[in-house]
């Protein structure tokens, strides 16, 4: 609801920045528990009962590799107008359209002066197979190259991704152990780009 909120309120601010979903998740906390603490507080000052109440926000750490980014069972993201989809592309995010709907998306990181990670990969599985995501990655290797001078690109997936491994490594990709992280099971691949 936060989110939906400020991103209509940034459409009428062109000089808003938009509050990325983690900080309409902090705010939703915020005041949610803001509005049960003085609640409790309330009704325990009713019984006579003098305690103080504390709200604490918490933070949940997301693996991006997690194997349900790869087969998502709901739409992830949103639909948006051919407008929006372009200040998308411009901010390095990346969008595809079929019969008017967002498909498949891929989010390019610049990690160092010449360097990107791909991360959020996802397709649809209705239309995973149609050349959608091949597409999209040429269209991500043009703007890390034009626009952003890159020369290499960097992205991770599970070992139990085999479909996902073989796309990347026919796109030129290959595994690279030094990148490898020991927190979790995710494998590392580089590509270097012409």
């Amino acid at each position: 609801m936060i989110h939906t909120a400020m991103n209509e309120f940034g459409k009428y601010h062109p000089d808003y920045t938009f509050a990325p979903m983690s900080v309409c998740s902090a705010m939703s906390q915020g005041y949610v528990g803001y509005d049960i603490q003085n609640a409790l507080r309330s009704e325990l000052l009713s019984r006579g009962i003098s305690k103080p109440v504390t709200t604490i926000l918490t933070q949940v750490t997301v693996d991006p590799y997690d194997e349900a980014f790869y087969a998502p069972t709901k739409k992830i993201g949103r639909y948006m107008s051919k407008d929006d989809a372009e200040i998308e592309i411009k901010k390095g995010n990346y969008v595809i359209e079929e019969e008017g709907k967002g498909l498949a998306t891929m989010m390019l990181k610049k990690l160092e002066e010449d360097i990107g990670r791909i991360e959020n990969v996802c397709c649809d599985i209705e239309y995973r197979g149609k050349g959608l995501a091949n597409k999209l990655l040429n269209e991500l290797f043009s703007f890390a190259i034009q626009n952003l001078n890159l020369h290499k690109l960097q992205l991770g997936t599970y070992e139990s991704l085999e479909r996902a491994i073989g796309f990347y490594q026919k796109n030129g990709f290959v595994e690279k152990q030094e990148l490898r992280n020991s927190e979790n099971q995710a494998r590392y691949y580089e590509m270097i780009l012409n």
